[in-house]
C-alpha cells in the first residue's frame, strides 16, 4: 500500500502511522497555500516529489530515490 498526498497533516502522517510508503506531492497553486504542511512535524521518513510523473518511477524502483523526514 501506498499513500500519495500533498498534505503532511491529513496525508503522509496518517499514512506513516498506519505503517505504509508515502509520497508527498508538493503541490504549488498559484490561489492557495496549506499552510498546516509548513507547520506540522512529520512522523517518520517519505519520498518528496514536484511533478506527480515522479511516481511511477518511485514506484517501479523506490530503492533509487532517497525519502526525506522534512518538508
Amino acid at each position: 500500500t501506498w499513500i500519495i498526498g500533498d498534505s503532511i497533516k491529513s496525508d503522509i502522517n496518517p499514512g506513516i502511522e498506519a505503517g505504509v510508503t508515502c509520497i508527498f506531492y508538493v503541490y504549488k497553486h498559484p490561489h492557495y497555500y496549506w499552510l498546516q504542511d509548513y507547520e506540522c512535524h512529520t512522523l517518520g521518513s517519505f519520498y518528496k516529489i514536484y511533478n506527480l510523473s515522479e511516481v511511477r518511477k518511485i514506484l517501479e524502483s523506490p530503492l533509487s530515490f532517497e525519502m526525506v523526514t522534512e518538508v
